[in-house]
């Protein structure tokens, strides 16, 4: 009921709703364990509660002024780094807000990207520190996969490429090697 409204920017629920509740202009189930709808026109940060348990990635993809998800210490299911929402362990990487920016940087820790991560997010480029072991099919769009992937170097510098190549990205920043010297672009 609410999709297909990008002006509409903050949903309230009377707090005699038996079915319902709202939390930072978002709708959330009355007990607020799950985010039900982020409204399109939405800007700015969105505050998760920390008895939030449910935050499906979708519902942050049409929202194009959202910069920034975050989750406060208490939450027991999320953890929020630089305005991206993950597991609270820091490995999956769970939501990238449209709004937040086209260069991702993804931390160390994480190991898989959950679908829908970046759907509906401008990517040109990724730069991921550590050892991300699984994309799932449906974390990025396809005009996404043109995005240059840049790897750390390292003896498993193929299998870790592999991932990013089964998920479809085609164009990588070969990692620098070691005392090799660096060639500037031709004037």
């Amino acid at each position: 009921a609410l999709s297909g409204c990008p002006t509409l920017s903050r949903v309230s629920v009377s707090s005699d709703n038996q079915a319902y509740s709202s939390f930072d202009g978002m709708l959330f189930s009355k007990d607020l364990s799950s985010l039900l709808s982020v409204p399109e026109g939405k800007g700015g940060v969105a505050q998760i509660p920390d008895l939030t348990t449910a935050v499906p990635a979708r519902l942050f993809s049409q929202c194009a002024e959202l910069s920034c998800v975050e989750v406060g210490e208490g939450s027991t299911a999320f953890a929020s780094r630089n305005g991206v929402l993950y597991s609270k362990d820091m490995t999956t990487l769970l939501a990238h807000p449209v709004g937040a920016g086209s260069a991702i940087v993804v931390p160390e820790e994480v190991e898989s990207i959950a679908s829908g991560a970046f759907t509906g997010c401008t990517v040109t480029s990724l730069a991921v520190l550590g050892n991300v072991i699984s994309v799932d099919s449906g974390a990025f769009d396809e005009s996404a996969k043109s995005a240059v992937v840049a790897l750390p170097a390292g003896a498993d510098y193929d299998e870790r490429k592999a991932v990013w190549e089964a998920a479809g990205f085609i164009k990588f920043a070969e990692p620098a090697v070691p005392g090799a010297p660096a060639v500037p672009p031709d004037s």
